[in-house]
């Protein structure tokens, strides 16, 4: 028998196999590539959260605020006597990392800013480490004109606490950081940034141990935080000043 193959459809001549459906393995709940992937998946949603302003700020408010009050509440009741420390620094913009700067590198620009302070001692852990928190008022002239709402819980470490005549000490601190218009300065140097950053200063003091003023120098440094706070560049300027306390 003769069949015309014209009449018949071609997908009917030549049937194409049916696509192999992808493999789908079923991890089993307590096994090691099980946790594995929730781990992974945790951190993938804790940097998608990261990446969100407010939720950055909620966070580093609490670290700022309670932290330091948990810390206090082991204290005696000679902590409640406490004084507070008032500070003002000036500082010139220096197109250079954080680190260059702390190995001498800088490049000033002619861009100034000038900052009021107010911290205060919350916990000592030891005779040679104690936490403050501070809260700033910056403003910034040359290169880019806004002003600049900072806090920070420093740890603060003195290396010779039994010193008679003077005191020195090394803060490191971390904190939000709020610019009332985006810096011109960090726009320029990667493209885009944000009014919001970590505030991130290191200082070192020096004073008299039984005074109640002090000099320091510092590097105010705002941080995107290695693309936690922001995915644009910061800003550095060196900056020396003065402290009392009351």
């Amino acid at each position: 028998m003769n069949t015309d193959l014209s009449a018949v459809a071609p997908e009917t001549r030549n049937p194409k196999p049916a696509p192999t459906p992808p493999l789908r393995f079923s991890l089993a709940p307590g096994s090691p590539a099980a946790q594995t992937r929730r781990v992974m998946d945790a951190m993938r949603f804790g940097r998608s959260q990261c990446a969100k302003p407010g939720w950055q700020f909620t966070v580093l408010a609490w670290l700022c605020l309670c932290v330091p009050s948990i810390a206090s509440g082991n204290e005696d009741a000679q902590s409640k006597t406490t004084p507070w420390r008032w500070g003002l620094y000036a500082g010139r913009y220096t197109d250079t990392r954080f680190v260059e700067i702390v190995r001498g590198q800088t490049d000033f620009k002619k861009s100034t800013v000038g900052a009021v302070m107010v911290s205060r001692k919350v916990a000592a852990t030891t005779p040679y480490a104690e936490w403050d928190v501070e809260l700033g008022l910056a403003r910034h002239w040359g290169l880019q004109h806004h002003y600049e709402v900072n806090a920070a819980l420093m740890l603060r470490v003195v290396p010779w606490p039994h010193a008679e005549n003077w005191r020195l000490s090394a803060g490191l601190g971390i904190g939000p950081s709020l610019a009332t218009a985006t810096p011109r300065i960090e726009r320029a140097r990667g493209g885009r940034t944000s009014r919001r950053l970590l505030f991130m200063p290191f200082e070192v003091t020096l004073g008299p141990s039984s005074g109640r003023s002090a000099i320091f120098a510092r590097v105010h440094h705002r941080s995107g935080g290695f693309d936690v706070a922001s995915r644009g560049r910061g800003s550095n300027f060196v900056a020396v000043g003065g402290r009392l306390t009351w």
